[in-house]
C-alpha cells in the first residue's frame, strides 16, 4: 500500500514536468532497501496514468543498490549482498548514504 502513494507522488511529478507533450518513456530510480515491488508499481502506474500525458508510456524501472559509509573508517562502497560489513576493516559501524530512494528520474516526450 505505501507504493500507491510514492507511484502517485511521482505520476504527479511527471505529469507537471511532462506539461502537454506525451510521455513515451519515464523512468523510477528505485533503492534496493525501499522494501517496494516492482510488479505493484507497475500496476498502479496502469491505474494512474489514463487520461494523463503519461498514458501508454513506458516504465522502467532503475535499481539502485545500498552505499554505505563505515564510521571507522570513512570508506563508502555499494553493498550488494547486504552483509553490511566493511570491505575495508570489517567494521560493522555503518551508516547508509543511500538505498531508500524512490524517485522521478527521467521522462522522455515526442
Amino acid at each position: 500500500m505505501h507504493e500507491h502513494h510514492a507511484v502517485q507522488n511521482l505520476v504527479n511529478q511527471a505529469v507537471e514536468k511532462a506539461g502537454t507533450k506525451k510521455v513515451t518513456k519515464i523512468r523510477f530510480g528505485l533503492g534496493e532497501l525501499v522494501g517496494f515491488d516492482d510488479v505493484s508499481i507497475g500496476l498502479y502506474f496502469d491505474q494512474m496514468t489514463p487520461g494523463t500525458p503519461l498514458e501508454g508510456a513506458v516504465l522502467e524501472i532503475k535499481h539502485y543498490l545500498p552505499k554505505l559509509q563505515c564510521k571507522d573508517c570513512s570508506v563508502v562502497f555499494e553493498d550488494p549482498e547486504r552483509k553490511f560489513i566493511c570491505p575495508s576493516c570489517s567494521s560493522t559501524s555503518l551508516s547508509l548514504q543511500s538505498g531508500k530512494e524512490f524517485f522521478l528520474e527521467s521522462i522522455e516526450s515526442e
